[in-house]
């Protein structure tokens, strides 16, 4: 006998393998403006973004603007692909076109990445 699997389980693994085989780079420019690369299977897209401190004190105060931008990157990748994201635009856009971003960023709850030491010699 057959066991069912629910539309949904499928799409939420497919999810997860995609997550697995792609990077997402976040890098700073000194000021608000970002610069994420997304590395797929498929190919590469570059991404300009600006984050103000009013964006990260809104969508997930206490992690920093690279952390939040990674986990907006990966909410916007499941529900489009990278060649569909707009390749220059302001954090506070993405609320736009997707209005349960906030809701979500924050339910997800943006965890700061770890604080690494440098190792001493």
């Amino acid at each position: 006998m057959r066991r069912h699997v629910p539309k949904y389980a499928e799409h939420h693994a497919q999810v997860i393998a995609d997550m697995a085989r792609r990077q997402i780079s976040v890098e700073s420019s000194g000021s608000e403006l970002y610069r994420v690369v997304v590395r797929e299977e498929r190919g590469t897209t570059t991404h300009a973004v600006t984050v103000k401190a009013e964006d990260v004190a809104r969508y997930a105060p206490g992690v920093t603007p690279e952390r939040l931008l990674q986990a907006s990157f990966e909410f916007l990748l499941e529900r489009e692909p990278a060649s569909a994201i707009l390749s220059r635009f302001a954090l506070p856009v993405i609320e736009r076109y997707f209005r349960e971003y906030p809701d979500v960023i924050k339910r997800n709850g943006v965890i700061a990445a770890p604080r690494v030491r440098a190792w001493a010699r």
